[in-house]
């Protein structure tokens, strides 16, 4: 968790990328931790996008889900 907050500090002092991706994060973080990502991001005003080969349940507080199936539909929770 501490790596990703580091990396999203060097993105506020650099101002080189416009958005973070991450990966299958969610396999690592706990609720609570994905929460403070989430806040962390959004009061440096930085842009993550999550990619999960999973489905997670619920759409989170300050998530926005977007979800594409085998067929290539998209659907917006």
């Amino acid at each position: 968790m501490k790596n990703i907050l580091t990396l999203i500090d060097l993105y506020k002092e650099t101002k080189e990328i416009d958005i973070i991706f991450l990966i299958n994060i969610k396999q690592y973080l706990s609720d609570i931790e994905l929460q403070e990502l989430y806040k962390y991001s959004l009061y440096n005003n930085v842009f993550i996008v999550l990619i999960d080969s999973q489905v997670y349940g619920e759409k989170r507080k300050f998530e926005k889900k977007l979800i594409i199936d085998d067929n290539l539909e998209e659907y917006v929770l």
